[in-house]
């Protein structure tokens, strides 16, 4: 298979990850406006905690820990920790632990992007590096509509929103097998940080 072919298939791997992460602020709006009691000044305080935290996060992934690590640590610690958070989400008792879940699933949602975003630039030749970014904002975009549409518009309609996050939780948590899978059956040179893709 081409090196391109596989990097288009380990990109499109992010899809359900994308759909599940997609809604999570639209999800936390009804959580906390419809189920908690709370008003805008409590979605204002939730949505401003995952906007810092997003804020914050490629200072810390990118600045910091990408130079100690691999991307597909990364890329994994990513993962696992936007499950989980989104998994406890499904048991917050309180709107600040609302908010303050959803700005460490934030957090580390953003050490996907920020490892993915490394590993194409350090696996992807110049001329092919604006046609994996376009791949990547695509599936990207195309799953954050989907998972909007789907859990906000119509799952919400018959499931309690608690069921949702543990929905999502587990999608995201299950399909990192998927990715790491697309990564390394091939993909990832065996290099120091396996990061590259064989045969670029």
């Amino acid at each position: 298979m081409d090196p391109s072919d596989r990097e288009v298939r380990w990109i499109a791997a992010l899809m359900p990850y994308s759909v599940a992460v997609g809604p999570l602020s639209t999800l936390i709006t009804l959580e906390i406006a419809s189920l908690r009691g709370g008003g805008p000044i409590d979605v204002g305080y939730a949505m401003s905690a995952g906007s810092a935290a997003g804020i914050i996060a490629p200072l810390l992934w990118g600045g910091f820990l990408l130079d100690r690590y691999s991307s597909r640590r990364i890329l994994t610690l990513g993962f696992l920790g936007t499950a989980l958070f989104i998994l406890v989400l499904a048991h917050a008792p309180s709107i600040p632990q609302i908010a303050l879940y959803y700005a460490s699933s934030s957090l580390f949602s953003s050490a996907v992007g920020v490892s993915m975003s490394f590993i194409l630039v350090k696996s992807s030749g110049k001329l092919k590096l604006n046609e994996s970014y376009s791949v990547l904002n695509f599936i990207s975009s195309l799953g954050y509509l989907i998972g909007g549409d789907v859990s906000a518009a119509v799952l919400s309609s018959f499931m309690d929103i608690k069921d949702i996050f543990a929905n999502h939780g587990f999608t995201t948590h299950n399909f990192l097998h998927l990715v790491i899978d697309e990564g390394t059956a091939g993909h990832w040179r065996g290099g120091k940080d396996h990061d590259e893709w064989a045969g670029n």
